[in-house]
Formats: C-alpha cells, structure tokens, sequence
C-alpha cells in the first residue's frame, strides 16, 4: 500500500502561450522567449541546448508552445520543447532494475496514476546470474560494461515498446525516470565500472545519479530525466532505499525488520532516527530461478502449496485462478513445497527427501530424489512437474543466507525476537509467499509481538514516490545518508550464523514455538 504524498513530480508540462511575429531572424526569437520563459516561470530556471535548439525550430506563426520543466536537479531546468499545446499527455516510468528481473511502472504525471505495469527477466543474465559474476564480466572482457549495461537497456527499452504500444502513449511523451535497484545495477545502467565494488573497504556515494535518457540510451524523450535512488554501500542500493521509504519505518518507534529477499538480500533492522542494514547473496531460488520447473510469479505458476498428511498428495493454488492450468512453480510456491515436505516428514531437518520407500510420488530422477507436484494431465505441461533435491539445496543455501543475515544484524543491536513489532516483507516476492511457511523452514525467526506487512516490490514503488514527490527524493536521499550498514563478507560473525541457519527451522531461540 503506497504511503499518500503531496503531488510535486519531478518533470511538468507548462503551456505558455506566445505572440507569433513573421518579422524576426531565429535569434531575436530565441532572445525573445527565452525572456518570456523565465519571467513566467520566475527566472530560476535555466534552458538545456534541447531546450534552445527547439525555440530556434519553431515556425514563426506559432501562438503557444509547452515547456518540459525538470524538477530533479538543484535548480529546475527547461529541457525540451514542445509546438503547441501537450500539457495533457506528459508520463514518467518508475523502474525496479534487479537483477534476475526488471519490473516497470508506467504512470500519468499530471495525476499520479499508474496507467500500466510491465515486467521481464534481465537480459544480463546471460553474462552471470548473480552480482560477482557481473562485476567480474565487466572487468575480465574489454567490451564487458558496455553489452551488461546494453543488455539491461535493452530490456527496458523492450518494456517501454510494449507499454507504448498497449497504452498509445509515444515514447517521446515519457520526460521522467526514477530507478530503484541495487548499487551493481545502478552503476552498470549508469555504465559506470562496478570493479571498485569487490573491495570491502570502497566508500560507495550516497548521493542519487541523474543522467539524461539520451546518456543511457533509453528510448524515450532523450532530454528525460533519469533519476537513480542513491545507495548506501557497494551491495545495498536504492532498492533498499526505497524499500524504506515505502515501510515508513524509519517514522515509527517501534523496533521494524524489513527483508527484500530477491538474487541479492537485504535486511534492515531500525526504527525512529536510526537505522542498520546488511545484504547478502540470497541467490535467485526466491524468484523461481535456478529451479527445475521454476518461473516467476505471473499466470500459470503455482503460488501456494499443501500436502495431504496421509496420501502425501499436494494440493494447489495457480497464480491467475482456477481457470488456469499450472506452467511451472514461482518462489512462494518452492517455499510452500519445503515447509510442507519437511511437515509431512518428505525431507529431513536438512532439507533433504527422504526416499528409503520409493512411490509414484517420491522418485529419482536426474537431478537427484525428487517430488511430483502436478502429476501430467493436472498442468499445461505435459509432463509431471516436480520439486527436486537440487531445488531443495539452493533453497536451503538461499533461506540459511537470509536467516543467517538477520541474525548478525539482532546481535550487533542486541534485539530479541520478542522486540520486533513490524516485519515487513519487500520484493515482488513479498507479494506471494506465506509468512507461515516462510517461518517453518527458517527464512526469518518466530517474531512474536511482530505484526507481518506484505509490501511487495518495494523497489518500484519507492521509484515510483521519487518519481511524484520532491518531498519523497528528499526523504531517500536521507535514509541513504543516515543508515548504517555492515559488510558480510568480511564480518565474523556471519558465518557461524549462516551454518546455524542450515537446518529447518534453525537456533531453537529463533523458533521457540516450532522447536516445541
């Protein structure tokens, strides 16, 4: 649920009208309402050479034309110029940039509504499927940032094509961007080299990039601006920014936890006035990636799963309705199946399938033991679709990793599970999984006295406020200076909570009610 704000987007149409004159040479009338602009609009704005080179095309019998206003820098500034009036069709794009997927907004700047949503997997995914293997892509190849910042383009653009194409908005129409994503996917769409980010000691900028469409290549209004979500350190970025600013938690008293379990991890723990936070490499089993019949979480895939204690045989729930036929399993659903499993004594405290009394449901396969799901004829595949040993495996390194994680953050603040009032899940994961299950095999502790708030993508949402409320860019910009985070990688007490975390659920004082 997005938090109400005060309507201040970052770009604005404003129609003025202009007296036409046949008898002056193209200078005079750039001179002339280059004047006219800024003593209509207070002096204050500047005009991009766009902005110049556009009053120098008009026609001489013109009587109006609309300025684009951007409102994201220090001081506002004209950058683009329309004939006539265009005040009524003016859009911006808030973007999640992840980094198994890209998720889009696309929204009406003179009301705030979000006219469409679009989403696609990350065409980088093709050079490595986590963060390292990016980063180290960029570096070992010559041509390495240019194709991964490309390919992410590439993948908005195609998002912004479909969304065009769907909505009749021209693309041109769209004069502003807000990013949320982690630190690695700013700096490779911002094509700055991520190199420097394997270094543990890189003090990473918190200051938000601005660029201009043109810069990156996106195909839109190429005067647009383009306004990234500052991060906070070299694997917590704006995505968790914006996580932030969606919860609120960081106006509240309480004591809040906040997970956005994506390919990369982020846990913050704070309340009123401060606020600590660490990431870690999660892996993208909680997107449906890297798992046998795994996909993300649109129609078709299975979202909630139960299995019947005595027939062991699962019943479940298709993202859509019943009137659709299972494609595959979505990270919630792979989450349901291990909870449910572990329940009905299908695997162990390990994770792994027991498979002492092979049946028509317990097998081998390829890829180890595995457990049909959807038996052939129940689905739109054809063929039975199954959890594997191998899917279990990367989901117990995947929940082991985010457990782990809120743990080292408890301990350095000293909380306790009983001290935690507001859990709030982030991701468009977020939007799908069962805390239930979640908790039963150990994705995060038993918080008692927590109340669970669902607030799905984050990431885009809070793109989405920058891209509304200058009050809201502030307010990021701000949890990005006050937060302070802890590297993992090189903190002792990781690991030790990372293997405490690889059993179902984990440390009995996490799970006191299970553990019963």
């Amino acid at each position: 649920i997005l938090p109400r704000i005060e309507l201040d987007p970052c770009c604005v149409k404003r129609f003025v009208s202009i007296a036409p004159s046949k008898s002056e040479d193209k200078s005079s009338r750039v001179r002339r309402l280059s004047t006219l602009i800024a003593d209509m609009l207070g002096g204050e704005l500047s005009l991009s050479e766009q902005a110049l080179l556009k009053l120098g095309e008009l026609s001489d019998d013109i009587e109006g034309i609309t300025l684009i206003v951007d409102r994201c820098a220090t001081r506002a500034e004209v950058i683009d110029v329309d004939s006539g009036d265009t005040s009524l069709r003016n859009y911006g794009l808030a973007l999640d940039t992840g980094t198994t997927k890209v998720v889009a907004y696309l929204v009406d700047l003179r009301d705030g509504e979000i006219i469409a949503t679009e989403s696609g997997y990350n065409e980088q995914l093709i050079y490595g499927e986590d963060l390292l293997s990016r980063i180290d892509y960029a570096f070992r190849n010559q041509e390495g940032l240019s194709r991964l910042h490309d390919a992410v383009v590439a993948t908005i653009n195609k998002i912004v094509g479909t969304l065009g194409a769907n909505n009749r908005v021209n693309p041109r129409e769209i004069t502003g961007v807000s990013v949320g994503g982690n630190t690695v996917m700013t700096y490779l769409l911002a094509r700055m080299d991520p190199s420097p980010l394997v270094d543990a000691n890189i003090r990473v900028s918190r200051d938000p990039i601005r660029k201009r469409a043109q810069e990156l290549n996106i195909a839109i209004n190429p005067s647009a601006s383009v306004y990234c979500l500052p991060s906070v350190s070299r694997f917590l970025g704006g995505d968790a920014v914006a996580d932030v600013l969606v919860s609120g938690m960081r106006e509240w008293p309480q004591i809040s936890i906040l997970i956005d379990m994506g390919t990369n991890g982020e846990i913050i723990i704070g309340s009123q006035g401060w606020l600590l936070s660490t990431s870690c490499a999660a892996g993208p089993a909680f997107e449906g990636w890297e798992i046998k019949f795994g996909m993300r979480s649109v129609e078709g895939a299975i979202e909630h799963i139960k299995i019947d204690r005595t027939t062991l045989k699962s019943t479940y729930t298709v993202i859509g309705g019943a009137q659709h036929r299972a494609r595959g399993i979505c990270g919630s659903g792979v989450i349901d199946a291990l909870a449910e499993m572990h329940r009905s004594g299908l695997v162990d405290s390990f994770g792994k399938i027991r498979d002492e009394e092979i049946t028509s449901l317990i097998r081998k396969g390829p890829e180890g033991s595995e457990y049909v799901v959807s038996p052939t004829g129940e689905n739109d595949l054809g063929k039975d679709i199954v959890i594997t040993q191998k899917d279990l495996n990367n989901l117990m390194d995947s929940k082991a990793a985010v457990c782990g994680s809120v743990a080292v953050l408890m301990r350095k603040t000293g909380a306790t599970i009983r001290d935690i009032r507001n859990l709030y899940l982030a991701g468009a994961f977020g939007n799908y999984v069962d805390p239930t299950s979640a908790t039963a095999i150990g994705i995060f502790p038993e918080f008692p006295n927590a109340k669970t708030i669902q607030i799905g993508n984050g990431s885009v949402a809070g793109a989405y406020l920058a891209l509304l409320s200058a009050k809201k860019r502030k307010e990021a910009e701000q949890i990005a200076e006050t937060m302070t985070y802890y590297d993992l990688t090189v903190d002792p007490d990781f690991m030790e909570e990372y293997s405490a975390a690889f059993s179902i659920p984990g440390r009995p004082e996490f799970f006191p009610s299970l553990r019963r």
